[in-house]
């Protein structure tokens, strides 16, 4: 995954919001071989329209004394697996951070 690395840290570089299209584009000018693997997954993410352009802040899905219930219905097993990783190491950086 150094080349999905390589791509969010050239995107940050820029100081400005950036879509699962953008690093994409940056995986694609990777010249390891990686690439295709990690183009592959990014597609599918990118189809499955789960991540848009105007998330939900994650301090409204974490907030003390309440549940919040995220349905997953539809969605492959695997992709699963990366949308709770995802928001489990934002909720636990937030948490860090004091924001949740």
């Amino acid at each position: 995954m150094g080349v999905l690395y390589e791509a969010v840290s050239r995107l940050k570089e820029d100081g400005k919001d950036y879509t699962l299209e953008d690093i994409a584009v940056e995986v694609a000018t990777s010249d390891s071989t990686q690439r295709w693997g990690v183009l592959a997954k990014l597609e599918q993410l990118i189809d499955s329209e789960i991540f848009s352009g105007k998330p939900t802040p994650i301090h409204t899905l974490f907030r003390n004394g309440h549940t919040s219930v995220i349905d997953m219905r539809g969605v492959p097993p695997e992709m699963q697996q990366t949308i709770v990783a995802l928001l489990c190491e934002t909720m636990f950086e937030d948490r860090k951070r004091g924001i949740v």
